[in-house]
């Protein structure tokens, strides 16, 4: 599974030389038939890509082979499918460079070849993220779980202490603080109920979690993706003091985790988390409906489209079901209504301009939207 943050769409929004091909497919789970699934629509997509390139583009057998040589070898490749899956896969291929990412995202199978990349199914991704790590804490199975929004994965971590008794069983305690000491800066405390749980203290609880922080904390560095808690409610504290990731929430999923499968684990995590994480886009859709009569909001694309060429819109609402090809005339701010001879959508177009300039940008479904319209804009000022 893929990140990919707003800078790495800037670069690519910033591309220059065309053609620029968009390809988005949905993923298949690695059973049944999923490979020949995955391989049938990768084989049709890329036939598209190439019809557009001669017929929109005017380019040559040999011109197409060049710019498409990435994908090359992918169509057979079984490993490239079906390992790491995902629920889509991005590529984003110009004749200077070649993207492909693997994200938590069921994309609609679509091909756009333009002068910039299209990015409106990739806006859940950058500005909507509903992927999180589930820390799920019991004295006898701490175990550490990727989730988003429809499934749940156990991470395998090297030194994540399984258990408490794991930790202060006889033989193992000495060395387990020593590492700890290490990484804390030596401030362990003072340690009792040395052979079991039943006796445990604070300062045995808080040099467990320290273990668990050393193991989780260097792992989700990497990531900067949320670290959520399943716990009893009187662990947390603990958990919270020992902590040292930045991006821990104070949401965390109540109860025993510690006999529970991972389903069972899942399906009360992200009824907590979930929401948690969807509040920015929530709050983004208020923002909009509080201020409908202030003049800091437009629900016309030909006003909006400026704006966001010139750094207006704070944040951009759009529905995934908005369309409309056209042109867009630079030195008189305003949109041409005339087919394109190649792929250009006007909505992409306000996506791309307002990413570029720093606003966000949200999704929508057609009942989500405000204001009945297809697109919506909070202008900064």
């Amino acid at each position: 599974m893929d990140k990919i943050k707003r800078e790495e769409v800037k670069k690519l929004i910033s591309e220059t030389n065309q053609p620029c091909i968009s390809i988005y497919m949905p993923t298949e789970k690695s059973e049944g038939n999923a490979y020949n699934k995955m391989k049938i629509r990768f084989k049709n997509l890329t036939r598209a890509a190439r019809k557009k390139l001669k017929d929109n583009w005017g380019m040559s057998e040999k011109e197409i082979d060049e710019i498409l040589e990435p994908l090359v070898g992918l169509e057979n490749d079984k490993d490239f499918w079906l390992d790491e899956q995902s629920q889509g896969l991005a590529f984003y291929i110009s004749p200077d460079q070649y993207k492909s990412y693997r994200l938590p995202v069921k994309f609609e199978e679509e091909i756009k070849v333009g002068e910039n990349f299209d990015f409106r199914q990739i806006v859940p991704a950058v500005f909507e993220d509903n992927s999180f790590y589930l820390l799920a804490l019991s004295r006898n199975n701490t175990r550490i779980f990727y989730c988003d929004d429809e499934n749940i994965e156990k991470v395998e971590l090297e030194n994540l202490p399984a258990s408490f008794e794991e930790i202060f069983e006889t033989g193992n305690l000495e060395v387990n603080i020593q590492r700890a000491s290490s990484s804390t800066g030596g401030d362990t405390g003072i340690y009792h109920g040395q052979g079991g749980v039943e006796g445990d203290t604070e300062e045995d609880l808080l040099q467990y979690f320290r273990l668990v922080d050393e193991a989780v904390t260097p792992y989700l560095n990497q990531l900067g993706a949320p670290l959520a808690l399943m716990c009893v409610e009187e662990i947390y504290p603990y958990y919270e003091k020992a902590n040292n990731y930045d991006n821990l929430l104070e949401e965390f999923v109540k109860g025993s985790p510690g006999k529970m499968k991972k389903e069972e684990i899942y399906s009360q995590a992200k009824d907590v988390i979930l929401p948690e994480l969807n509040k920015e886009k929530e709050n983004a859709i208020e923002k909009y409906k509080e201020l409908i009569s202030s003049g800091k909001t437009e629900k016309e694309l030909e006003k909006i489209l400026p704006e966001t060429v010139h750094g207006k819109v704070e944040f951009l609402l759009l529905s995934s079901s908005a369309n409309k090809q056209g042109n867009y005339d630079l030195s008189d701010d305003k949109i041409i209504e005339e087919e394109p001879d190649h792929d250009f959508d006007l909505y992409n177009y306000a996506v791309l301009n307002t990413i570029l300039n720093g606003g966000k940008v949200y999704l929508l479904s057609d009942e989500q939207m405000p204001d009945d319209t297809d697109i919506g804009a909070v202008y900064r000022y």
